[in-house]
């Protein structure tokens, strides 16, 4: 019996002092304390870069930080089977509750009992961690869907810009100034006043240029409203995927 007990206590000992304490405990600590300065920094408002870049941070932390409790799980696995070990041997030979053997038992509940209490301080962790990965992703994706809709009335202004430029232009080829005389003649004979038969160049080009520049933002005014109603239809939706993230 005792060289099969002496053999079950090594064990013990040597998973806790050699494995865990002289080993994968700095580890941990190391991967925890990486973590937990992730997790306690500031974070990003508006900044979508920012928050992609303290999520990828945050996940490789994570990582690293669960790999290792991976590790940590299955030695603790082995200390709890061969600390089980030891107390059916125990109680089948009526060992006592006091001397030597006894000591054996008592040192190996106490690996075990610290075992059990770090397990509890990481698994703490790693729920911290997986609440602050789980906000920081909806948050990224908020300010994503942001960025991307004013991304898109930035190209929407643009475009209106260079829709807005080659309208004019076009008009103004099409134009001629034989229009824009009988324009003059027209407004001439509505008001009342006689019209004369030639018009100054500089007055028909001046009525030209104004006639372009009206029917270019009489189309940019048409387009705004279009633009505004198609939003206002989007809105209702774009607020159910808001309250969805």
């Amino acid at each position: 019996m005792l060289p099969w007990l002496g053999l079950s206590f090594y064990k013990v000992l040597h998973q806790y002092e050699r494995g865990y304490e002289e080993a994968l405990h700095h580890v941990l600590a190391e991967r925890e304390m990486t973590q937990a300065k992730v997790v306690a920094g500031d974070l990003p408002s508006r900044d979508v870069e920012a928050l992609d870049t303290r999520l990828k941070d945050l996940a490789g932390a994570y990582r690293d930080f669960a790999g290792e409790l991976a590790t940590f799980d299955a030695l603790a696995q082995g200390v709890r089977v061969n600390l089980l070990n030891l107390r059916e041997c125990y109680a089948r030979y009526s060992l006592p509750k006091d001397g030597p053997l006894a000591a054996w038992l008592a040192s190996a509940e106490r690996a075990l009992a610290q075992l059990d209490a770090d397990a509890g301080f990481y698994e703490a962790r790693v729920r911290q961690a997986q609440m602050a990965l789980s906000a920081l992703q909806v948050q990224t994706e908020i300010e994503r869907a942001r960025f991307q809709q004013a991304e898109e009335r930035r190209s929407a202004r643009h475009n209106l810009l260079l829709a807005f430029i080659a309208a004019v232009l076009t008009l103004g080829q099409v134009m001629s100034d034989g229009v824009a005389a009988q324009f003059l003649s027209w407004s001439s004979h509505l008001v009342g006043r006689g019209a004369p038969a030639v018009w100054p160049p500089v007055v028909v080009f001046l009525t030209k240029l104004l006639l372009v520049w009206a029917a270019g933002l009489a189309g940019l005014g048409l387009y705004a409203v279009g633009a505004r109603l198609l939003r206002r239809k989007e809105r209702p939706q774009r607020a159910a995927d808001s309250r969805q993230l």
